[in-house]
């Protein structure tokens, strides 16, 4: 089994998370096609035919990083605030 990328790494976690390509792109700021190429990469490293089947690959395998979860949980800050606006003046 070839090793993860810090990226798929980032992407199998949110495959695991039950979410799809659609959902993971904009979290990640990457377009959809940037996540299939994510996803296919992942695929073959794992030796995987499914997303299911690599995410029990990669669990099986004791690889998964503590650095995981920090990863996911920046990418759901970073797509939970709010964008500035700057058709409006500061409150501040």
């Amino acid at each position: 089994m070839k090793r993860l990328s810090e990226r798929e790494i980032e992407v199998l976690t949110l495959i695991a998370r039950g979410l799809s390509n659609p959902d993971i792109a904009p979290m990640l700021h990457v377009s959809e096609e940037t996540v299939k190429s994510h996803v296919a990469n992942i695929l073959a490293k794992l030796e995987a035919h499914t997303r299911a089947q690599a995410v029990a690959v990669w669990l099986a395998s004791g690889d998964r990083p503590e650095l995981a979860d920090e990863l996911i949980e920046r990418a759901v800050i970073a797509q939970t605030e709010p964008l500035p606006n700057p058709g409006r003046p500061n409150s501040a």
